[in-house]
């Protein structure tokens, strides 16, 4: 017995039943995103531009897609569309994440616009987290930029002068115990040292 392609097929027929509650069929799509199926990335990328399926569905078969990784198929295509495009701000930050998953510079521009766009904080703080993980120095100026709007929560200027110091870590695993005041750890940006004159 294959467990894990019972499983899949399970996970799968969820995912595709209409039928079904969206938070089952969401569950389906984080479970087969957390299972490395990439062989059900098609029937993800569906679910994601179907605009008729639940926005919290497609934001949990986005994350899906960018744990899976796939580069064909037109997924990163269908990413970078509903990270962008009008609708429902879970999606697009759920799409922007996503994005960030393959480890793509390209996808800075999507996370940016939710930066700048974006209301909620429990997405905002995963953009912030996305734009330090990428390590693209085309996101320092937005990060700053958050980081310094006394606007903006509390939570998301914190996440973005964490992703700063993500950005400036020379580590493969930074720590951020080393993202303290009087730390002695040299910074390798000053975009870690206005960070830290924001606070």
């Amino acid at each position: 017995v294959d467990l894990k392609s019972d499983a899949r097929q399970a996970l799968l027929r969820i995912l595709q039943n209409r039928t079904l509650e969206a938070d089952l069929r969401s569950a389906a799509a984080v479970g087969l995103g957390l299972m490395g199926a990439p062989e059900t990335g098609q029937d993800l990328r569906a679910v994601v531009a179907n605009p008729a399926n639940d926005a919290d569905l497609r934001a949990d078969a986005a994350l899906a897609l960018g744990q899976l990784a796939i580069e064909g198929g037109g997924v990163v295509a269908a990413l970078e569309r509903a990270a962008v495009q009008e609708g429902p701000e879970t999606l697009r930050g759920a799409a922007a994440l996503g994005l960030s998953l393959f480890g793509r510079s390209e996808s800075v521009d999507a996370l940016v616009i939710q930066l700048r766009g974006g209301r909620r904080k429990s997405q905002l703080a995963g953009v912030t987290l996305a734009l330090g993980h990428l390590g693209s120095l085309d996101a320092v100026e937005p990060l700053l930029e958050v980081a310094g709007d006394e606007d903006r929560p509390e939570l998301v200027r914190a996440m973005a002068i964490v992703a700063l110091g993500v950005l400036a870590d020379p580590e493969a695993r930074p720590s951020l115990l080393r993202l303290s005041r009087g730390s002695p750890y040299p910074v390798r940006t000053s975009a870690l040292e206005e960070a830290f004159t924001i606070l």
